[in-house]
Order: structure tokens, then C-alpha cells, then sequence
């Protein structure tokens, strides 16, 4: 049985918005690349919203999804950022140096924070 989920919502006012919860480990990393890349690339998409809200876990494995995922929406000019980063996904941001993850990367930005 899984110990995490990834539901991507279908865009609204061209923001797509991917939800995780649970642990979101290296078995999450495949689903969760998949899932990002299609939000990125779904018609008339401007802006990726990550919400890690019931994320209980992150690892590096899932951040690598993350942030490939990130460069792709960005060569396709969308913005990808995640949303409600907090615990321990917050202090690995940090460590890491990637709360840069945590704000949107075009000035023009359709944040719904």
C-alpha cells in the first residue's frame, strides 16, 4: 500500500494545482515527476501550485522530481512553486538551500497563495 497520494486537479484560471500528502519518498519520485510534468504541460497552463499542506515527510529523491520538474515548467514558460511548505519539508528547504522553491519564478506570477 502506498504511504503517500499525489491528486492533480484539471487547470482553473490557467493555475494547475498538485496536492501531496503522506511521506513523499524516493517510491513517490516516478508519480510524482509524472504528475508535475503533466500539470506543466496541460493546455493553457501559466502556473504549477505545489501544495504540500498534509505532506508529513519529504526526501531528496521527491525534491529531485520537484525541482526537474520546475526546469521543465520554466523552459515551457510556467511557473512552477510549491504552497503551505512547512515541518520537516520546511527545514530540509532550508538546509538544502532551495526555499527559492517556495516563490514564484516569473515576475508575472498567478499566485493563489
Amino acid at each position: 500500500m502506498d504511504h503517500y497520494a499525489i491528486r492533480r486537479l484539471e487547470p482553473d484560471e490557467a493555475v494547475a494545482r498538485v496536492f501531496l500528502a503522506g511521506e513523499i519518498d524516493l517510491s513517490a519520485k516516478l508519480p510524482l515527476a509524472a504528475a508535475l510534468v503533466a500539470a506543466v504541460r496541460a493546455l493553457g497552463v501559466a502556473c504549477v501550485e505545489v501544495d504540500l499542506r498534509d505532506v508529513q515527510f519529504i526526501d531528496c529523491g521527491a525534491l529531485s522530481a520537484i525541482i526537474h520538474a520546475r526546469q521543465t515548467a520554466t523552459e515551457h514558460g510556467v511557473d512552477l512553486y510549491l504552497t503551505h511548505v512547512h515541518g520537516g519539508a520546511a527545514r530540509v528547504l532550508k538546509v538544502l538551500d532551495l526555499w527559492e522553491l517556495t516563490t514564484a519564478s516569473q515576475p508575472a506570477s498567478h499566485a493563489h497563495r
